[in-house]
């Protein structure tokens, strides 16, 4: 087993229309990692650009100028767009720290300032769920990922909504101290170290596409008539393709697969008609276009993070 570092340096990326509650909850939690451990092993840093002091509302925050090495640097996201200017500059310092092979992370709509920096190219990553849609159309050469609470792909983590900061940082934790550590974070934030899928939370499983797509048509007609046995030869045969053609098209556009795509949005009707409605599971699978509903419970366990029953106890 390796060794651990003495210590784990972490900066903590401010910039004017960053969200300052989120980028505090990320440093307590290290400093309460810190506690749990009995050591400062977490030297944690507020930085920005140039140094600056930001006024948030009525709290001041000092920051240093980040021109050092961490370990970790984490991406506050933001509250509100920035100038076109200051998100520039914050641009330069992630791409600068990505080139140093430093571990960088951010949550929530932090994620989009990376895709801006341009390092999660043909890397999956997750959002707020709610930004996913936006997320997927400005920013199509990344694999987002609607489902996932955590996204990890080389050097860079992203995390789903606001409060999947904490499970960023459990995390994180995880990876360099230990998983009893992150463990006991959790116990005493009363959260858990691992919890469920953001796809929970998420209306949508996949991004919609806009007029302009070559699938567009079949998605309308997909939904209009998710209650029928829809097979995927339907669904070449409805764009005018050959088999073989349509399912290269399309995994290529939607970055799933034909049945993979069908298998989402039959969930995503279920979760509706689970949270709408009184429904029967049975009922259900059969207003899905489905007919085997064990096969049904697997898949909504796999989708979603839990079975059927858990779900629409959860959301009522």
């Amino acid at each position: 087993m390796p060794r651990l570092k003495k210590h784990i340096a972490i900066g903590i990326l401010l910039y004017p229309t960053a969200t300052p509650t989120i980028s505090l909850l990320m440093r307590d939690i290290f400093l309460t990692a810190n506690q749990v451990l009995g050591k400062s092993y977490y030297d944690i840093e507020l930085i920005s650009v140039d140094g600056e002091t930001f006024e948030f509302q009525d709290v001041a925050i000092k920051t240093k100028k980040a021109n050092k090495n961490y370990d970790i640097l984490l991406v506050s996201p933001y509250s509100r767009s920035s100038e076109d200017k200051a998100i520039n500059e914050v641009i330069s310092v992630i791409q600068s720290y990505y080139a140093k092979k430093t571990k960088i992370a951010s949550p929530c709509l932090g994620s989009i300032i990376l895709a801006q920096s341009g390092i999660l190219k043909g890397k999956e990553a997750t959002t707020h769920w709610a930004a996913l849609d936006d997320a997927q159309k400005r920013f199509p050469d990344v694999k987002w990922n609607s489902k996932d609470m955590l996204c990890k792909t080389g050097t860079v983590t992203t995390a789903g909504g606001y409060l999947a900061a904490v499970d960023l940082i459990l995390n994180l934790v995880s990876e360099t101290s230990n998983k009893k550590t992150a463990h006991e974070i959790g116990r005493l934030l009363l959260a858990e170290s691992s919890r469920e899928k953001q796809s929970v939370y998420a209306t949508s499983l996949i991004s919609h596409k806009d007029e302009t797509s070559t699938f567009y048509a079949l998605e309308s007609w997909i939904e209009k008539n998710i209650s029928k046995d829809i097979t995927v030869p339907m669904m070449s045969d409805f764009s005018n393709m050959s088999l073989r053609n349509f399912q290269r098209q399309f995994t290529e556009i939607h970055g799933v697969s034909p049945k993979g795509y069908l298998q989402l949005k039959r969930i995503e009707k279920a979760k509706a008609l689970l949270r709408d409605t009184r429904l029967s599971v049975d009922l259900i699978v059969e207003k899905i276009g489905l007919s085997d509903v064990s096969s049904f419970r697997k898949l909504f366990q796999r989708e979603v993070g839990m079975t059927p029953a858990e779900y629409r106890k959860r959301i009522k």
